[in-house]
């Protein structure tokens, strides 16, 4: 297969460290890891012609693009038709390719590796590419996939998204935005960014967070939408997000398509705990992933070697997270399931204990380490709420209350928290627990008088102490 020409943009460092390790005799083995549109092919077409051009191996760059292929057995020959070996033989084809690479000094890329590297292809793949390295020894290898290969000389980079905007002032510099305006360009060719759309199109970067695919697919939009209405189709990205060109590969043309690729490689265990872990927002930990999700450290460690779940540490503890457009496909397919309810009372049972467990409701009081675990769950725990009120679990509501009105309250959060409250309460309204409903407003109510909104709160005042008095409740 012929090198590609590729425009890449940014990914300076990653190209630098591919550059250093992918000499003969450095690392033999790379694999450029990461999810679906990141732009592990982009980047490894663009270093492999960096070294062509370079002759830093003297019988030069061959690539074998594996992206049809489902067969270990089918791997040899693409192998050789990329090193232009004859497999017409009474030999096994793998046996002529390691006589023919056996004196060769040369840089073999196979590119989108992750279809084979299912349970029943894994072992035979492994002891190929093995054997590849033990018998020719100045063979090196570069890979793609969305997994690593787990073989023991393996130096992965994991690939994330292009760097995006700081501020506004400083735009121009980030690569997502510079791929945005490129691209936008091509669909649009009056397209500029200016002082009407920069905000738009930072946020449209921000909140594909800077995968390549998405952001290219977003910006063909440039030609019947501006960037602002563009950023109020991003809700919807998974059907906004398609119509890619038609010479990009299948996988390639919609976030979907990249997507359902991806999910087709994992087995039933990690299909239902991807599915499930869409409860969550934002970062999670791995207690709340096994309880909630039933993803076990060997499923959970699966997704992130799958490029399908994210993991970074905060101090001593490790947490984890779904790309936005991970979580949205995932979310889907949750809602496919028959028994979605549990996974669901599960979440809201998790968090409304964790925040009831940090903060004492009658005293108010917390220490150090529960206000910490509240701040870095505050994303989740206010979808537990939220989702409580949908279903009116009040169960649920009433233990995180008075807890949430305290921690609201204490980071003087008061337009969030008339929000948050006025939200529940209207769920609540039509429901028969006319009490909790009382209660609900009076906390709406108690925000606004405290950012004094005293005109808004009057009438939400009304029919709260409508409601206690009625019940026989008092205003403690």
């Amino acid at each position: 297969m012929t090198i590609p020409n590729t425009n890449l943009l940014g990914r300076k460092t990653e190209q630098q460290q591919l550059l250093q390790h992918l000499h003969p005799h450095q690392q033999r083995l790379v694999t450029i890891v990461g999810p679906g549109g990141i732009g592990k092919t982009t980047l490894a077409m663009h270093v492999a012609k960096s070294l062509t051009k370079q002759t830093v191996f003297s019988d030069g760059v061959a690539v074998a693009s594996l992206a049809g292929i489902a067969d270990a057995h089918d791997l040899p020959i693409a192998i050789a038709q990329a090193l232009n070996i004859d497999s017409m033989s009474t030999r096994p084809t793998f046996d002529l390719i390691v006589a023919n690479v056996r004196e060769r000094q040369q840089l073999l890329v196979l590119d989108n590796m992750e279809q084979l590297l299912n349970p029943k292809n894994r072992p035979e793949i492994t002891i190929m590419l093995g054997r590849l390295l033990a018998e020719a020894g100045d063979l090196t290898l570069l890979v793609t996939s969305r997994e690593r290969l787990h073989l023991r000389d393996e130096w992965t980079i994991e690939l994330g998204g292009l760097s995006l905007p700081d501020d506004d002032a400083r735009l121009e510099q980030a690569e997502a935005v510079q791929l945005f305006v490129e691209r936008a360009r091509h669909a649009a060719p009056d397209f500029a960014l200016n002082q009407q759309n920069r905000a738009a199109v930072a946020q449209i970067c921000r909140r594909m967070e800077g995968m390549p695919l998405a952001i290219e697919l977003a910006a063909a939009w440039t030609r019947v939408l501006t960037p602002s209405e563009i950023v109020s189709e991003i809700d919807h990205a998974l059907d906004l997000l398609g119509h890619a060109g038609d010479d990009a590969p299948e996988r390639h043309r919609s976030i979907r398509a990249a997507l359902d690729h991806s999910w087709r490689l994992l087995d039933a265990s990690e299909q239902r705990a991807l599915a499930r872990l869409a409860l969550f927002r934002g970062h999670f930990e791995r207690d709340a992933a096994t309880e909630i999700a039933g993803a076990t450290l060997p499923t959970l460690l699966a997704l992130i070697d799958k490029s399908l779940v994210r993991r970074e540490t905060s101090g001593t503890i490790s947490r984890f997270s779904l790309h936005e457009l991970v979580r949205q496909y995932a979310a889907e397919r949750l809602s496919e399931e028959h028994d979605r309810a549990a996974p669901e009372q599960r979440f809201i049972a998790f968090y409304a204990a964790l925040l009831a467990n940090s903060i004492d409701p009658k005293t108010g009081a917390s220490t150090a380490e529960t206000r910490a675990s509240i701040q870095h769950n505050i994303e989740n725990i206010r979808a537990a709420w939220s989702r409580a009120s949908e279903i009116h679990d009040s169960a649920a509501i009433v233990s995180m209350m008075i807890p949430l009105r305290i921690w609201y309250d204490n980071n003087s959060w008061l337009q969030p928290g008339a929000t948050l409250f006025g939200q529940a309460a209207e769920a609540f309204r039509t429901a028969e627990t006319h009490v909790l409903y009382g209660y609900l407003l009076a906390i709406q109510g108690y925000f606004l008088t405290r950012i004094g909104q005293f005109r808004q709160a009057r009438p939400i005042w009304k029919p709260a102490v409508l409601f206690w008095s009625l019940l026989g409740q008092t205003m403690a």
